[in-house]
């Protein structure tokens, strides 16, 4: 009899279940396809905003590609010096009205790197118009992400005032191609006798301006679980931003080829399946709710209570990552970009180059070790944080003078605070041979100075004094820059914390400096604090230093 009377009873709990199942599973399905459409959309007005950036930014260099012409004579001698002078201008090329060559000049010696570009674009030789064939920019959009002013420089033989559509052919466009499976650009103009000049750029120094107008990555522009890719006409990644990592093989949520003169590009964006719930009735919410929410109430506050900070500090890592991830690559493409430009300067060789031709590759040169520093103060930075959390950071204790370390770490920085007009002013009087750790030492105020260089370039100077008196060394770091609130001065030596404002949104940096800094003086058996000066901001270390 109970088993009878279990069986209806079953079916009425089980059957009103099912229905209830079914009709959020079809309500599910529907909003997902929805939810597919509508993120279509976003994505798509996404990726159109990335390729609206790298529009604007080609139309800032037509402009000042067409400025740099104009306020110089267009001879043959001129030209080549543009090529020399311009970091960006590689070869240049002049055809005639009749079609035929004016530059490189038939019949003249040819420098390796000449030769090179004749083969590069051997095509156009045989059939000049191909080149006239890549047309213009389409007009700057509206709502461009590129921050830029609305009003463009243009350049026209046919009379002040006069537009595209009333000049008639182009007078200017840019035309790419491939040469040994890299993308190459020419940008072109037709100049008041109807010659057409083309300046070739460099491959490596474009694709660098291009990256530097997309987002970040696992910067505040990139939304969370995504990644987008900007791919070539070869299928490699060029460029990629987002914490999503997809699988191997996996297929890109959408695609946008991009606009000419990028047009073999595309860009790619990925993120995880769309994955809904079933979305119920009112009733069913609410019977969910009451159901399932009373019973795990209880236990989900307790888990929220207990592992809360837990996931605070675990978002804290992750954008601390994100961060990092984003400061090694900026100084790794930048090394990577001028050492390539380097070694094609010097496959040319200077022996006949003019005297500018050394200088560029002197400043090659000190951009690359500028951003060696760079990278390595950061490493050291990310180790130091990684050895203290695991309780792990020791001194390495050896007989040293303050004020050697101080002088190392004033002549690595030298050249980046002179490129910005920051003068040094050094009062040392700690020249005693004691018992520190050297190294920690010198960390500790390359984080100083580089604060300096980054948010305190306006003072126009630093003073760094050092004294000794028994067992104990004072270096005193001063700035005459914006200086810091009294409410901040003992948050910024917490990890993570930077301080928000005009002067320091927008400049990079891990937000560890200044912690590291102090527990390395802290070991010392000293400290490091901020003092209350009149302007600017001082910062005192003190470290207990035994004579040795």
């Amino acid at each position: 009899m109970q088993k009878k009377i279990a069986i209806p009873l079953l079916l009425i709990v089980l059957l009103p279940v099912a229905g209830l199942a079914w009709l959020g599973l079809r309500m599910a399905h529907n909003e997902r396809q929805v939810v597919a459409a509508q993120v279509q959309g976003l994505v798509h007005a996404q990726l159109q905003g990335v390729d609206e950036a790298i529009q604007a930014y080609f139309l800032e260099l037509q402009d000042s590609l067409l400025a740099q012409l104009a306020q110089r004579p267009l001879g043959n001698e001129s030209l080549k010096q543009l090529a020399l002078e311009s970091a960006q201008v590689q070869q240049v090329l002049v055809f005639a009205a009749d079609g035929s060559r004016v530059l490189p000049a038939p019949g003249a010696a040819l420098s390796e790197s000449e030769k090179q570009f004749m083969q590069r674009t051997s095509a156009l030789w045989s059939n000049p118009s191909l080149l006239t064939q890549g047309g213009p920019l389409p007009m700057a959009p509206s709502t461009s992400s590129v921050g830029s002013t609305t009003k463009k420089f243009r350049l026209s033989p046919v009379g002040k005032g006069m537009d595209k559509a009333e000049a008639g052919p182009a007078q200017s466009g840019w035309y790419a191609w491939h040469w040994n499976a890299q993308l190459h650009h020419l940008f072109w103009w037709r100049d008041p006798q109807n010659r057409v000049i083309a300046l070739e750029l460099a491959p490596v120094a474009l694709l660098s301006d291009v990256i530097t107008r997309l987002p970040n990555t696992g910067g505040d522009a990139s939304p969370a679980q995504t990644r987008t890719r900007l791919v070539n006409g070869s299928g490699q990644t060029v460029y990629e931003w987002g914490p999503y990592q997809p699988a191997d093989k996996e297929r890109s949520l959408a695609m946008l080829p991009l606009s000419h003169p990028l047009a073999s590009w595309k860009l790619e964006y990925f993120a995880p399946a769309l994955r809904g719930g079933a979305v119920a009735n009112t009733f069913g919410i609410v019977a969910a709710v009451l159901s399932i929410g009373l019973a795990l109430a209880g236990l989900a506050l307790y888990l929220y209570r207990e592992h809360n900070r837990e996931l605070r500090t675990a978002q804290q890592r992750v954008n601390f990552v994100n961060q990092v991830s984003h400061e090694l690559k900026t100084p790794l493409t930048n090394i990577r970009m001028y050492a390539e430009l380097l070694e094609a300067e010097v496959a040319d060789g200077f022996a006949d180059a003019p005297a500018q031709d050394g200088a560029k590759a002197h400043q090659y040169i000190s951009v690359i070790t500028t951003e060696s520093q760079r990278l390595s103060r950061l490493i050291a930075n990310v180790l130091s944080l990684g050895q203290s959390q695991k309780s792990q950071l020791r001194l390495a204790l050896q007989a040293a003078r303050v004020d050697d370390v101080i002088t190392r770490c004033v002549a690595a920085f030298q050249p980046a605070l002179d490129t910005k007009g920051i003068t040094v002013q050094v009062d040392a009087h700690a020249g005693a041979q004691v018992m520190l750790d050297p190294e920690a030492l010198e960390q500790i105020l390359n984080n100083l100075v580089s604060n300096v260089e980054k948010y305190a370039a306006a003072g126009g100077a630093i003073h760094i004094s050092s004294h000794q008196e028994n067992d104990a060394s004072t270096v005193e770091v001063r700035d005459f820059g914006p200086g810091i609130a009294p409410q901040d001065r003992n948050r910024i030596f917490e990890p993570f914390y930077r301080v928000s404002s005009r002067l320091t949104d927008g400049v990079s940096g891990t937000g560890i400096g200044l912690g590291i800094a102090r527990e390395l003086a802290r070991l010392h058996g000293g400290d490091l604090v901020a003092q209350d000066v009149d302007k600017g901001a001082c910062f005192r270390l003190t470290l207990h230093t035994p004579q040795a």
